[in-house]
């Protein structure tokens, strides 16, 4: 039988770079050498600009889904590049 990969889902980081921090060491901790990013990166946390940032450096696959939420942080991302 096929070892099947393991991945990890981060989703709903609000702005929170502190809570991001921390899942992106466990995650990494755990051997988890795939992570996706399911959205809402902004919207109430204190940093969105450094959370949308640190998921573009890392080249985290993000979601493609529309809300509000998720096209403030498409231009945050976009932003960042720049």
């Amino acid at each position: 039988m096929d070892r099947m990969d393991r991945v990890a889902v981060v989703t709903d980081i609000h702005g929170n770079a502190v809570a991001l921090a921390a899942a992106l060491e466990r995650i990494e901790s755990l051997g988890i050498e795939q992570t996706y990013c399911g959205g809402d990166l902004v919207g109430y946390g204190p940093r969105p600009d450094e959370v949308c940032r640190e998921i573009e450096e890392r080249r985290i696959p993000r979601s493609t889904a529309t809300t509000t939420t998720r096209s403030a942080a498409t231009s945050r991302i976009a932003a960042a590049r720049t």
